[in-house]
Formats: structure tokens, sequence, C-alpha cells
């Protein structure tokens, strides 16, 4: 049997998957994008960024949750989506809010 062609690498398309499902589930698009779109953020309209995803060197997708959002309903959305899909999507999820040196299970 031919082996099935591969047109992006899956941690590109896990990282396409994740930032298109935040933008659904938050409602908005990200607002802030670097180091060649591998940095996406969402702002809380202030200034402020309550959620950033980066996609690592490693093909992981580290999603970076603050709690900064004036709407926090966004904020609950995002963790929803990226608990949710963590595993089929590779996705690390830490919270800004977590003391040094204490981490809370939010789904590793």
């Amino acid at each position: 049997m031919p082996k099935k062609k591969r047109y992006m690498p899956e941690c590109i398309s896990n990282f396409a998957h994740t930032i298109s499902g935040l933008t659904d589930v938050i409602g908005e698009s990200f607002t802030y994008s670097t180091n060649g779109g591998r940095i996406i953020s969402w702002s809380d309209g202030e200034g402020a960024y309550f959620l950033t995803v980066v996609l690592l060197d490693d093909g992981r997708v580290l999603a970076s949750v603050h709690d900064h959002s004036t709407q926090a309903i966004k904020t609950y959305a995002a963790i929803g989506f990226l608990r949710y899909h963590r595993h089929d999507l590779n996705i690390t999820l830490q919270a800004g809010w977590e003391p040094e040196g204490v981490k809370y299970d939010l789904g590793h």
C-alpha cells in the first residue's frame, strides 16, 4: 500500500486548529502575532493580553492564560477548549496566576 502523502507537518496543523478553535470560542480573532507567526495573542481590549499561544520548537503548542480579561467568559471558554483538546492537539496549558513552584492541574 502506498504511503499517504503529508502536505503539512502535524505540529503546524495542530497550531492552526488551536488558533481556529480559540477564535471560534472566544468570538474574536487574535489581536497580535510575532516571531514569524509562532506567537499569537488575544487582547482584553485595554492593552493587556489574556491568552497567548506559542508553537514551540519541539512541535508542542503552549497556551498561557492570564487573568487580565475584562470579559471572564472569554477566558473560561478558552480554558475549556484548551483542556478538551489538549491531547489531540498536543497542547500544554499554563495559568499565569499560578504561584511560583506550584502547578494547578489544568489538564496536563
